[in-house]
């Protein structure tokens, strides 16, 4: 009769269980497929085919085995740790600890290059999880913030892991109840499961923040994953915001290389592409002392003033970013620098989108009042500032709601997912889109397409950045930032924010705003300009329009354009844009021009 009992409920669970399985693989294979049509039929004729090829180099001509569910959530309770727990190798205030990084540093390289893991078996007994981390590794240099995340969970895998789970106790309930029922005896010792008791074990022993599996690696977390020094430092600003700057330090070194991230972006997009692919380590590597700047806008969002830390927080336009947020940063570098001996550091300045029009403002600002800007070089990837020769279509809601300007001032907050359980939810709704790559291509379309006037970005990576899923907040923005934006696009030109003809006249001096580029000709450092032509964000026409009144003005300046979209040039960064970038600063190699020839100094070109 025991066996009897045992044969049938065992059957029992494990058909449950299987049927629990195909159920969310078939919502899986459902969504993958009509994403695989309606791109074939609207987008791309060719793509079905496309994807089917890219599915053998992945995992082979036969579909991956389904793995043992039970098998399953055994390695999830093993990787959870592994996933999460973020092991910071020491400080970095020694020499010796800076060579340690270095060793393990080129180790990792080395590992990217030579331990190539084997193509698994469509038959192997961890079938799908393997075809996965193969995938993973097929998608280096880029792994920054996919290494160590292939069992990173979904919202559809959570929900598959919560009702095996539930399965499993209604089973030993159900077989409980019967033998009491009908009088048999329980056995002294059930038969020993390992599976099974490691799930109870994972499952009761751990809070619900690790059990659903998110990623929440900082900054810090990623550099010193990587082998990286790292180093915090807060930064005060004139208006008081707290802003954090984020160092890789080669505190010896006399070259600083200064980032600044744009659009609700952070440190982390510099960082994130992996020891061989981010712009920052190449930097490092290269011999350079490296600061990452975090606009206000970012965590901590902080100010001194603890009563503005609300709504009365997010009022600053691109004028605080370049007049407030890059001095602060600048004239915290040299302290820093000052204080380890370095007096007169030379800073090279690379910036990004937004980051872009900061940093302009900034030098300009400087050389107007005739002050000290302290900046060698700027490297400028597809800046902000010009936006009237094309915008993409999302631009188009803010410029219609442009009448509107005053109530949303008022009674708009900062622009981000205000809490963390959306923030989760939103990041776990992107770890099942990117798992299934008909999907994630799917959404790439949408946004490209439809919003974002074309642009050929890796969207949907670039939303399961870690920064955006952080407790303590993710990047955001003020409406005032998006309102200055289409202030450029209404007067056609780079101007700072305008406060209206009394507002303008007591701030500036004159009833219109001041136009940033006007000022152009009083720039006395080296220029690059770098543009996309598949950016939709910040069109290569826009980033031209700076290169011109610069030329016309007679500026050191240089331009060059890749086949790049907006977050080509940080989260998804190309061997030839970083070299490029390592030989505007001189670092690794002699300067080049536009049209990648060397010279010993800077020189003006042309837009090829």
């Amino acid at each position: 009769m025991e066996f009897l009992l045992d044969a049938t409920l065992g059957t029992l669970e494990e058909s449950a269980k299987t049927v629990n399985y195909e159920l969310f693989a078939s919502v899986a294979r459902f969504a993958n497929a009509w994403s695989a049509l309606i791109i074939t039929l609207l987008f791309s004729p060719g793509y079905y085919k496309e994807l089917r090829e890219r599915f053998r180099t992945y995992a082979g001509n036969d579909t991956p085995p389904k793995p043992s569910s039970l098998n399953a959530l055994v390695a999830l309770g093993e990787a959870l740790d592994d996933n999460l727990g973020i092991e910071n190798e020491g400080d970095s205030d020694t020499d010796d600890e800076e060579a340690s990084s270095a060793s393990r540093r080129d180790s990792n390289a080395s590992s990217v290059t030579k331990e190539r893991p084997t193509k698994p078996s469509s038959r192997s007994k961890q079938g799908q999880a393997e075809a996965r981390s193969y995938a993973a590794f097929e998608r280096l240099p880029g792994s920054g913030v996919d290494e160590g995340t292939s069992n990173r969970r979904g919202l559809l895998e959570d929900f598959r892991a919560w009702m095996e789970v539930g399965i499993v106790k209604f089973f030993s309930a159900w077989r409980n109840g019967v033998r009491k029922m009908l009088f048999l005896p329980s056995p002294k010792q059930e038969p020993k499961n390992v599976a099974r008791d490691m799930i109870e074990e994972t499952i009761e022993g751990l809070k619900w923040d690790r059990v659903v599996n998110y990623d929440q690696r900082t900054t810090e977390d990623l550099i010193r994953q990587a082998g990286y020094p790292y180093e915090k430092i807060m930064v005060l600003t004139e208006d008081g915001y707290v802003i954090q700057l984020d160092r890789i330090p080669r505190k010896k070194a006399t070259r600083v290389v200064y980032m600044q991230h744009g659009l609700l972006d952070s440190a982390m997009g510099w960082i994130a592409n992996g020891v061989v692919g981010s712009q920052a380590f190449a930097a490092y590597d290269a011999g350079a002392d490296v600061f990452l700047g975090n606009m206000r806008g970012c965590p901590p969002r902080r100010h001194r003033d603890k009563s503005k830390e609300g709504h009365s927080y997010w009022k600053f336009s691109m004028n605080e970013l370049g007049l407030q947020d890059v001095p602060a940063f600048v004239d915290k570098i040299l302290q820093v620098k000052g204080i380890e001996g370095i007096e007169q550091p030379q800073i090279d300045l690379v910036a990004h989108s937004l980051g872009g029009a900061a940093s302009l403002i900034y030098l300009i600002s400087r050389l107007i009042m005739n002050q000290p800007h302290h900046i060698s070089r700027l490297v400028l990837l597809s800046p902000a500032g010009f936006h009237h020769k094309k915008i993409p279509p999302l631009a188009w809601f803010f410029v219609l709601l442009y009448p509107l300007q005053p109530l949303f001032i008022k009674f708009s907050p900062g622009l981000f997912v205000p809490t963390h359980s959306l923030r989760v939810l939103f990041q776990k709704l992107m770890e099942d889109i990117h798992s299934l790559p008909a999907l994630s291509d799917f959404v790439d379309y949408i946004i490209s397409k439809g919003f974002l006037g074309g642009d050929k970005s890796s969207w949907h990576r670039s939303m399961r950045l870690p920064h955006y899923n952080l407790s303590e907040g993710m990047p955001g923005t003020s409406y005032q930032i998006l309102l200055h934006i289409c202030q450029c696009w209404k007067w056609q030109s780079f101007v700072l924010y305008d406060h209206g003809p009394q507002g303008n006249y007591e701030t500036y001096g004159t009833v219109k705003p001041l136009d940033v580029s006007a000022y152009y000709h009083l720039l006395d450092i080296p220029v690059h300009l770098v543009g996309g032509s598949k950016d939709g964000i910040v069109p290569a026409a826009n980033t031209r329009l700076h290169y011109k009144v610069l030329r016309e003005c007679g500026r050191d300046v240089t331009y060059k354009e890749f086949n790049y979209g907006h977050l080509d040039f940080t989260v998804s960064v190309k061997d030839e844009l970083k070299v490029y970038i390592l030989k505007l600063l001189q670092l690794g190699g002699d300067q080049v021009q536009e049209n990648g020839s060397k010279t010993a100094a800077p020189t003006q070109g042309s837009p090829g």
